[in-house]
């Protein structure tokens, strides 16, 4: 069924407009840290969006079909990882994935969701920031968590919004959550891809450009072995290493048994 605009909205993507307003009376919405939530939408902005004409794509695009075992999905450089952590983190719910490639159709699409326990995720970053701001303000009346890399100070505005710095927590938000959960790949089930794997966290080097903590933090033989084991909803030859400067932690051997 198509979602008619209200008759007053002659430019949705107006940073005026709000959902749910009768022209003028902004509705008003109370903020809640706990969301009541038993479906989990994950927002993931595609890069025909955020870079339709970047040189750069078609490049690596190119010179992926040239080497085995490299492989581009459609719509990102890779899985977006931030994707199955989270879902991975949180079993208890119903997951969807809606990859974003026009924002005011995901605009109206989004609208059909009127489960009031349906709560949307994404990553924020600044490619894609203006373009999830306005998803957010034209759906008001829907419950956001957002997390990523750009200053929170952008969404304050939005009382639906509850901004989270980290996995970690997850558990402020979420009634229902494990913290030890591996990552959930099935959203993305079959896709073609290099998937990642983290040995470990931080960098022993000390770059006065760099934000990364300075402790190398190993990841245990359990944890990586389920990382791995995650990976069999996925289509790849070859697996990133994720760590941010490879050889610092002392786990590496790990890949020789894994391999085997």
């Amino acid at each position: 069924m198509a979602l008619e605009l209200p008759a007053c909205a002659t430019n949705p993507l107006d940073p005026m407009y709000i959902v749910g307003s009768d022209c003028g009376n902004f509705p008003t919405y109370e903020r809640s840290i706990k969301v009541d939530v038993n479906t989990v939408v994950f927002v993931q902005v595609s890069h025909k969006v955020t870079a339709p004409n970047n040189p750069a794509l078609e490049y690596y695009k190119r010179a992926y079909e040239r080497h085995p075992g490299f492989a581009m999905p459609e719509h990102y450089m890779e899985v977006p990882t931030w994707i199955p952590v989270v879902s991975g983190k949180l079993p208890g719910y119903v997951k969807a994935l809606h990859v974003v490639t026009d924002v005011l159709e995901t605009t109206l699409t989004l609208r059909q969701y009127t489960h009031e326990q349906t709560v949307f995720m994404t990553s924020v970053m600044d490619v894609n920031a203006e373009d999830i701001r306005k998803m957010i303000h034209m759906n008001q009346d829907k419950k956001w968590v957002l997390s990523g890399y750009v200053d929170p100070e952008m969404f304050k505005q939005y009382k639906n919004v509850t901004w989270i710095n980290s996995v970690a927590e997850l558990g402020d938000v979420f009634d229902y959550w494990d913290p030890l959960g591996k990552p959930n790949y099935s959203l993305f089930e079959g896709e073609k891809t290099v998937p990642r794997i983290t040995l470990s966290e931080g960098c022993l080097y000390d770059c006065a450009f760099c934000t990364i903590s300075r402790d190398v933090v190993e990841r245990t033989g359990d944890d990586i072995l389920g990382q791995v084991n995650a990976l069999r909803d996925l289509w790849f030859d070859l697996v990133y290493v994720d760590d941010k400067t490879f050889g610092q932690a002392n786990n590496w051997p790990l890949l020789k048994v894994l391999g085997a």
